[in-house]
């Protein structure tokens, strides 16, 4: 039987708790909404009239079931039934839903048999499993055939048409444009093809379609619905004969052959196969996308070259002002009668122009000239520029998703160093600490695998099942306790398990300690040993595997346990709450719980002491099958497998070579030694300057005949790195490290060796060149090297990922960066060897001699005579780089054939490497502090958000205070959320040797246990106040022990000084329950606190008898607060005694939060200084004196920030106490790198000493550069301000466009000093003359203009060449301004993306879960009104709430600031307020707490008539209108505007409401739980006599009362 949309069922199960006996199976996609058996009784409890219905219809049902159990009824069978019996009965459901649409109908017309009616549904017990519909090819078997949408026919079909289009669209631009006419073959070819794409369209018009609804399979409907379809006319396009049209018409044949290119839209093909494979979710997408890219831009080019040359070269004429006539011509001198052959072909030239076009090349000898060719090219180089930016675009984001989560995990490894600056935690448990995160960010990248926020919270509960709880169920299962138990015991405690995966050599379990979990073994082995002294003695130890359980025998003893627990492999350990268990064996299964607790007396009785126990466990409580683990990390092996005997066979064999053994195979090198990572730097050095030495210097090496020196000490560098890599240790894929030297040999030889040996290869000494003569034998070795060389990158590669995983945080960092620095230099290097070793041949001598022909790009250059060695260098990398970059000013341009055939694929190769270098490196950079910006935006919004409400500037204040002093502290990290992610024995001995040190001091828990401590530690969190937080107030209602964990706090009553709490110092409720406390705490100073529920620690205490007795006592004599032992170290106050001449200094110490110095502050460092130094580069480049003296004003200016400095106050962040103490103040300023120090040498006159000494100029204003150096307080402004919650975006645009104005600056004075001699520079006029014949000036701006015109082309890519290098100097120069200019647009590109993406970070969510709601609700069939008004509501929820109705942090706020913010925000709600205004004052303060604002659209109901809700509504903005709902009917009673409230009556009473409520505009309305704030009432009685006296005055059919 099948099921469809609407269907209920399961109802009468869950009703009366009975098993259910129908097997249900999903036939396709299904969405099921379940109703928890639990809220359904909570709802029935509310609503009892209803559930009373329920039940009465309930039993009927039943009675009626037992009633079709007759058998006269049981017999029945309809005469006309010739189909099967499910077919049927679905019948009769159908004619009954039929007949109830109808009214009055007759019983007469009821043709249906009873006992088969839906009420009876639920009775049914089906069996049999129904088998669901085989894929098949064709929906209908007969004409006209529709196709199967899903079926792998129809993909086959997709798969031949993209093949024949790719061909076709290939094929066709080159013959059309490059052919003078289209043969016989071509024009069959392609109407071939068309033939089969017209198969393709027939069918795809035959497919059925599966819409949100239904399957349309008729064939009519199917082309109705797709003929509406973008797709589906373009194909119609694409196929459409327009060449026939023109040979109708007598078109030439040339226009003709132009028709066919509307073949080029079946493209579309392939871009939708693309998408598809797109949204695949097991897509790579970043190589995904880079092939996409690739081949558009691959195809865009080979396009744009065909129209191209078509556009210039008609039918193949040429016309006369085209760019390829005009090229022609232009190069025609070049290639005289006998080198005609290597001129470039047609489609060659064609093709290098496209790529230059779209590439923005400047490297090119190609100009358009007419107005055609202007437009055609502007359009060419715009589609270029659209393509590299979407490329970039979707790679970067695809490259920064993909990262997102290392990113994430880097942010969590860095809040892990404020744990380890614990100096209490020893250097054990933090290793520990971080092994555990790396292998759980190795197994599941810290996603959680259970629990409601794991990886499978979502899935059904069937795959939970097979997936998660069948395995440990299973393990279970294998322990012969719980093979007595009932199953649904065991499948009741598998979801509360907590699955970890822990490295090995972690302490799983700690003998003699109190445990409550129970553990299970899913995967691995663990080494298990005893605390009995027995085994103590005698050394005895376990291996335990799958399906081992501990400590199960001392959990129900309730004893400590005495097991040490160590895991040898990588284990899964599965930990059940003891508590759990005892709950299922006592409610599930009380027979077995009753002969269980017997079974315990008697085991007592027998073992009354450990000491007499002889075993360290009982033997039923071990697994006794074998381990069934199978993942690489959980397999148990060890060493001893490897067999030395196997080795010293071989050895034997081999005879007299036994030696080897003694020499070679003695021992092997652990990776982790320090000998080994010094090693490895060392050789990774030495393969890098080995890559260098072959691709610059070789030649040279060669020809003064030392590379033969030089090839023997590599060569001897790589035999000892054979012999050390031959000996390496390495973990095999068991976790298990291998040490035999024998196999750690075969390990490398089966590795890595032959990639070492090829990169390796003695060239030199293999005598290959002796085959050829001349200079060919020096060209091949030459050759070799550098196509062998660069493999040794791979070499480095390894060694850097080998140093970032024993790197951490900031290093591993600095690694990756050098990891693509590293790869991107070796690759030009190699490219520029080859490009070198190409274009020009050479000879030995005393030098480097080469020979290039006439015609080579490098002859044709202004550089082209009598080149040498050092030049050749410069100028194949300034090459490279200006491919790389696009930063040429048409230097050496290449024409030949071959050249331009390397030209081609330098660019292809060099473009596609920029494309994975823009998405790696600078998606790696763009990650930023997320954490920090979530902050920000929160305090930004709350801030609006209480401002909007005019709500004092001190609470404000007190309140971002309060987040800059938690965020300094835990950088945006909840301290309890990272302690409680560790593995639970690594998580109590974190927390024990966190708060041992100051718990031992604490009165409450002294002469408690160390074991005892352990146990408690677990239970603390751990919160952080601000100095003058009120931690406590009198009348506070709270159920929270407190003990002081760092700070100071002050314990006072009525305003009277008792105590000041030291560390340990206890306080807060110290009995069961909540209680109303009479003392206040506050914070002396910042103070961190340790902070439990009472009832909590009361039922702990339970287990501990001194901490029982304390409590016991402390509750007797109704303490609230108890003093510790801690003793104050002594330290250095920040207040000091001071002289009166110092007191009389204070009065001129200056605050640095007041305006006027926060202004001056800004101004000086960021703007002054850095123009100011931008000045002073200009001026020690064009060596000015005259303009030198003016700087000493300048000097002035900063002068006053040190005589300021001395007296700027500061907040110690440690205490946050405001120090005023001078000596304390000059102490801070002249011991900070950039204070005093640091602005004393930014303003002293180096210059002057210069004078004294030498009259040179050059050292005289070489001396001014000090001066320059202040463009670091920019840095230094921007660093400390951007961590700050409060920080200004435009602080972030303003450091960055600076950054770009001081690098541009800096290199534009560079080029100024070497192409522009004597103040005089030469540039190319505006009318376009050779290089070779520049123009000089000596006019100062003009040149100015010309130098950072240079730069600034050089920064944008674009070519401008008003100047060009003319010496080799300025192209060295030109290579260093390239690559600084790269290396800026990268940082600049991640910087912009970085305040782009953290600026748009909050909003980019909240749009992102307003998408998944949008595909929800638009799936779900949802009516489009109410899809409007979901859009609308957030729409306004962000526009006036960013997107919450109550801003985070107000929540999250201490109690004292969440009450005082309540009240400034709704408290004349409650005080004016008939009910609570006699009311008193702290409780209406802590009631305020409980309020909750929510924001409804007009139109919208608040209550309806009948609800039972306990809430009562206060009207906070907006307007209401009551309504009494007479059946459709609604009667208007009144309007209720701002201050009113309703519903305080039927909340307090728990009654239904007597009227509707519905909103006419939008508005704000504040709902109060009566549930949440009853709890009051119990400590207010005065209070709770004034609210039920002036209740009971109301009237029963009260609806509305008015603040």
């Amino acid at each position: 039987m099948s099921f469809s949309s609407g269907t209920l069922f399961g109802e009468v199960t869950t009703m009366i708790m009975i098993p259910s006996l129908i097997n249900l199976r999903c036939a396709t996609y299904c969405e099921i909404h379940t109703l928890d058996l639990r809220n359904l009784c909570s709802i029935m409890g509310q609503y009892k009239k209803a559930a009373t219905v329920l039940h009465q219809k309930l039993a009927q049902r039943i009675a009626d079931a037992k009633m079709m159990q007759h058998p006269v009824l049981l017999n029945m069978k309809d005469k006309q039934q010739k189909r099967t019996s499910i077919r049927w009965l679905k019948t009769q459901w159908r004619t009954i839903y039929q007949h109830s649409k109808k009214k009055n109908i007759a019983a007469s017309e009821i043709s249906t048999t009873p006992c088969h009616m839906s009420n009876y549904l639920n009775m049914y017990a089906l069996s049999g499993d129904v088998e669901l519909k085989e894929r098949v090819i064709c929906l209908k078997s007969t004409c006209p055939y529709v196709m199967e949408p899903t079926s792998s026919f129809s993909k086959f079909v997709g798969y031949i048409i993209v093949l024949v289009v790719v061909m076709q669209v290939i094929m066709l631009p080159y013959v059309v444009f490059f052919n003078a006419h289209m043969s016989n073959k071509n024009t069959g070819l392609f109407y071939v093809m068309d033939l089969v794409y017209i198969f393709g369209l027939y069918f795809q018009m035959s497919t059925a379609v599966k819409t949100k609804e239904v399957l349309l399979t008729e064939a009519i409907d199917i082309i109705m619905f797709k003929s509406k379809q973008m797709s589906v006319i373009l194909d119609v396009v694409a196929v459409f004969p327009f060449e026939f049209l023109g040979y109708a018409v007598g078109s030439s044949n040339y226009t003709c052959m132009l028709m066919h290119l509307n073949r080029i839209l079946k493209l579309h093909k392939v871009y939708t196969l693309e998408r598809a494979a797109e949204n695949s979710l097991l897509s790579k997408a970043v190589r995904l996308r880079l092939f996409k890219f690739t081949v558009i831009f691959a195809y865009l080019v080979y396009l744009f070259g065909c129209i191209l040359y078509g556009v210039a070269c008609p039918d193949k004429k040429c016309l006369e002002y085209g760019w390829f006539a005009y090229y022609q011509n232009t190069t025609r001198h070049i290639f005289n009668n006998t080198d005609e052959s290597e001129r470039s072909t047609d489609f060659m030239i064609s093709i290098g122009y496209a790529i230059s076009l779209m590439l923005g090349l400047t490297d090119t000898a190609i100009y358009s000239y007419t107005l055609t060719d202007i437009i055609l090219g502007m359009f060419a180089t715009f589609i270029g520029y659209y393509i590299f930016s979407f490329c970039f675009s979707e790679l970067a984001a695809c490259t920064v998703i993909y990262l997102q989560e290392n990113n994430d995990f880097q942010e969590f490894l860095k809040t892990l160093k404020v744990f380890n600056s614990n100096p209490d935690v020893p250097s054990f448990l933090k290793k520990n600490m971080y092994d555990m995160t790396i292998c759980e960010w190795h197994y599941s990248k810290r996603h959680a695998i259970s629990g409601p926020t794991g990886i499978l919270s979502d899935a059904p509960d069937n795959l939970k099942k097979s997936i998660l709880y069948q395995r440990i169920v299973d393990c279970l299962l294998m322990v012969p306790i719980f093979q007595e138990c009932e199953r649904s015991i065991l499948w009741n405690l598998a979801p509360l398990a907590l699955l970890n995966v822990v490295p090995p050599g972690t302490l799983i379990s700690r003998e003699d300690s109190f445990q409550k979990y129970l553990k299970v073994i899913l995967r691995g082995y663990c080494r298990v040993e005893t605390s009995i002294p027995t085994d103590c003695y005698r050394g005895n130890y376990s291996i335990y595997s799958t399906g081992n359980v501990f400590p199960l025998v001392e959990a129900l003893l309730d004893i400590n346990c005495f097991l040490k627990v160590v895991s040898i492999t990588f284990a899964e350990v599965a930990c059940i709450p003891f508590q759990s268990l005892l709950s299922q064996f006592k409610n599930s299964d009380p027979d077995f719980y009753a002969d269980l607790k017997i079974t315990l007396e008697n085991f007592i009785r027998e073992y009354d002491t450990i000491l007499m126990r002889r075993k360290g466990r009982l033997p039923e409580m071990v697994s006794s099958k074998k381990s069934r683990g199978k993942g690489d990390f959980f397999t148990y092996d060890t060493n001893e497998n490897f067999d030395d005997e196997k080795c010293r066979t071989i050895l034997v064999e081999i005879g007299k070579w036994n030696f080897v053994q003694r020499f070679f195979l003695k021992s092997t090198f652990s990776p982790k030694k320090l000998l080994y990572i010094v090693w490895e730097c060392f050789r990774c050095s030495v393969s890098l300057v080995n890559i260098i030495y072959t691709m610059t210097i070789l030649k040279y090496a060669m020809a003064i005949h030392v590379d033969i020196y030089i090839q023997i000490f590599f060569l001897l560098i790589t035999i000892i790195d054979f012999y050390i890599r031959l000996h390496c240790q390495y973990y095999n894929k068991d976790g298990i490290v291998v040490t035999h030297p024998w196999y750690t040999g075969k390990n490398y030889i089966s590795g890595a060796f032959f990639m070492d040996l090829l990169a390796n290869a003695p060239i030199t000494f293999l005598g290959i060149e002796s085959m050829f003569h001349g200079r060919v034998k020096d060209t091949i070795t030459v050759g070799l090297m550098i196509l062998t060389r660069p493999f040794q990158a791979y070499r480095v590669y390894r060694g850097i990922e080998y140093g970032r995983n024993l790197a951490k945080e900031k290093k591993s960092i600095l690694l990756e960066r050098i990891k693509y620095l590293v790869m991107v230099c070796v690759i030009f290097l190699t490219m520029a060897a080859i490009l070198e070793h190409y274009s020009c041949g050479y000879e030995r001598g005393t030098a480097v001699n080469y020979i290039c022909t006439p015609n080579s790009w490098i002859k044709q250059s202004k550089f082209g005579n009598n080149v040498t060695h050092f030049d050749m260098i410069v100028i194949t990398n300034y090459k490279v780089l200006s491919l790389f970059t696009s930063c040429g000013v048409g230097v050496f341009p290449m024409k030949t054939y071959y050249e331009v055939i390397i030209h081609l694929i330098y660019i292809f190769l060099l473009f596609a490497l920029k494309w994975v270098l823009l998405a790696k490196i600078i998606s790696a950079a763009i990650k930023g502090n997320t954490k920090l910006t979530q902050y920000q935006h929160d305090v930004n919004v709350m801030v609006k958000y209480l401002q909007n409400y005019l709500i004092s500037e001190t609470l404000i204040k007190e309140v971002v205070d309060h987040y800059e002093n938690l965020f300094n502290r835990s950088q945006g990290h909840d301290v309890n959320d990272i302690v409680a992610s560790f593995f639970t024995v690594l998580y109590a001995d974190f927390t024990y040797f966190m708060y041992w040190p100051i718990l031992k001091t604490a009165n409450l828990f002294c002469g408690c246990r160390s074991t005892d401590i352990h146990y408690l530690c677990t239970h603390f969190k751990q919160y952080s106040y601000k100095k003058d937080a009120h931690i406590i107030r009198c009348n506070d209602v709270q159920k929270f022990c407190y003990i002081v964990y760092k700070g100071k706090v002050q314990i006072s009553v009525a305003g009277t000084k008792l105590k000041v709490l030291l560390p340990g110092g206890c306080f807060g409720c110290l009995h069961v329950g909540k209680t109303r406390q009479t003392i206040s705490a506050t914070a002396m100073v910042h103070v961190e606190l340790l902070c439990i529920e009472s009832e909590l620690l009361y039922i702990i205490s339970e287990n501990f008898p001194e901490l029982r007795e304390k409590l016991r006592k402390a509750q007797y004599l109704n303490t609230e607060y108890m003093d510790s032992t801690y003793v104050e170290h002594s330290v250095k106050s920040v207040f000091v005694q001071e002289s009166v001449y110092m007191k009389r200094w204070q009065r001129f110490l200056i605050n640095p939060e007041t305006r006027w110095y926060l202004a001056y502050n800004y101004i000086l460092s960021v703007h002054i200084s850095t123009i100011t130094s931008m000045l002073v580069i200009a001026v020690v480049a064009r060596m000015d004196v005259e303009k030198s003296y003016y700087l000493y004003l300048v000097d002035v200016v900063f002068l006053t920030r040190i005589l300021i400095g001395f007296h700027l106050s500061y907040v110690d962040h440690e205490t946050g106490i405001f120090v005023r103490n001078f000596k304390s103040i000059a102490k801070k300023y002249a011991t900070e790198w950039n204070g005093f120090w640091f602005d004393l040498f930014t303003c002293f006159p180096l210059e002057l000493i210069a004078t004294t000494i030498t009259n040179n100029k050059i050292v005289y204003f070489c001396c001014w550069c000090n001066r320059s150096i202040r463009l670091l307080h920019l840095t230094f402004y921007y660093n400390n301000c951007k961590n700050k919650l409060t920080v200004s975006r435009a602080l972030k645009w303003t450091y960055l466009m600076y950054l770009i104005a001081i690098v541009i600056h800096f290199m534009a004075t560079i080029w100024w000093l070497v192409a522009c001699p004597s103040d005089v520079c030469y540039y190319i006029g505006e009318v376009r003359r050779s290089a070779s014949d520049p123009t000089t000036s000596n006019d100062f701006f003009l040149n100015f203009r010309i130098t950072y015109l240079y730069v600034i082309s050089i920064f944008s890519s674009t070519g401008v060449a008003h100047q060009t290098p003319r010496t080799i100097l300025e192209l060295a120069i030109s290579i260093a301004i390239i690559i600084v200019s790269q290396v800026m647009i990268y940082t600049l590109t991640s910087g912009f993306a970085n305040i782009l993406r953290l600026g748009m970070y909050v909003l980019n969510n909240y749009e992102q879960e307003i998408k998944h709601l949008n595909v929800f609700i638009a799936n779900a069939n949802v009516s489009i009104p109410l899809i409007n008004k979901v859009r609308e509501y957030f729409v306004i929820l962000w526009l006036h709430y960013s997107g919450v109705s109550m801003p985070t942090l107000i929540r999250q706020a201490p109690g004292y600031l969440n009450q005082d913010i309540m009240y400034a925000l709704y408290g004349y709600h409650i005080t004016n307020h008939v009910l609570f205004s006699k009311t008193h004052v702290d409780f209406i303060r802590q009631l305020l707490v409980h309020m909750d604002p929510q924001v409804y659209l007009p139109g919208q109901y608040v209550i309806e008539k009948g609800d039972i809700d306990e809430r009562m509504y206060f009207l906070h903005n907006g307007e209401v209108k009551v309504f009494d709902k007479q059946g459709n009917n609604e009667i208007e009673q009144c309007v209720l505007r701002k201050g009113a409230s309703f519903g305080e009556y039927q909340a307090l009473k728990k009654i239904e409401h007597v009227c509707s409520v519905k909103t006419t505009v939008t508005c704000v309305i504040i709902i109060l739980k009566t549930s949440d704030w009853h709890y009051l009432l119990d400590w207010f009685p005065a209070s709770r006599e004034i609210l039920e006296s002036r209740l009971n005055s109301m009237s029963p059919t009260a609806i509305i009362t008015n603040g």
